[in-house]
C-alpha cells in the first residue's frame, strides 16, 4: 500500500479544487514554449506564478490576464 504524507494530500487536494493550476510542463503547452523557457521566465520574475511546495505552479487566469496585458505582470491587489 501506498502512504502519502499529509502535506501531499493537501497539495492533491488543493490541485483538485482549482484545475485552472498549471505546471511548469503544462504551461509550457499552454504557451506553446519549452520548459527551459518558461524556468527562465520564472528565474527572471517574468511570468506570474506560485509555490506548492518546492513546485512552481501557474494559475490559468493569470496567465491569461498575464497575456492580455503583453506578457507584463498587472499589479494585482
Amino acid at each position: 500500500m501506498y502512504h502519502l504524507d499529509t502535506n501531499k494530500i493537501k497539495e492533491l487536494e488543493v490541485l483538485i479544487l482549482i484545475r485552472n493550476v498549471f505546471n511548469v510542463k503544462e504551461t509550457a503547452t499552454y504557451l506553446h514554449s519549452s520548459e527551459s523557457h518558461i524556468r527562465n521566465l520564472v528565474r527572471k520574475n517574468v511570468i506570474p506564478y506560485f509555490r506548492l511546495g518546492n513546485k512552481i505552479m501557474f494559475d490559468k487566469s493569470i496567465i491569461d490576464d498575464w497575456l492580455t496585458h503583453g506578457g507584463s505582470k498587472p499589479e494585482y491587489t
